[in-house]
């Protein structure tokens, strides 16, 4: 099944452990392959205070997942770490709030 980035925008991210925690909003390319390097998803309020994370109604929490802990993509994004390994690895930074020190690379949408 051939899925572009657009498809994958605001599909529902779910846990191992089945919680609904949020929706993908941008994906991360590897610079020198064509490869998903990481998914950002727009976390659901109380996904944000269970992890700890900072939020507000104009600024929601957001983070990147790394590619390797997606496990499979449907109609939803299926991880495969339950949210207590997503809160002990957003704690060690292997799911890490996006940067901000970057710029975006933007892609017109036709």
């Amino acid at each position: 099944m051939r899925i572009t980035d657009d498809n994958l925008h605001g599909r529902v991210v779910l846990t191992a452990d089945g919680l609904a925690i949020g929706e993908v909003t941008k994906l991360f390319f590897h610079e020198a392959q064509l490869v998903v390097d990481a998914v950002q998803v727009k976390l659901r309020k109380e996904i944000a205070e269970r992890l700890g994370m900072k939020h507000s109604a104009f600024h929601p929490a957001l983070i990147e997942i790394p590619a390797g802990h997606v496990q499979s993509v449907g109609d939803v994004v299926l991880l495969s770490a339950k949210l207590d390994a997503l809160h002990a690895m957003q704690s060690t930074k292997g799911v890490r709030e996006p940067r901000t020190d970057e710029p975006e690379a933007h892609v017109p949408r036709a």
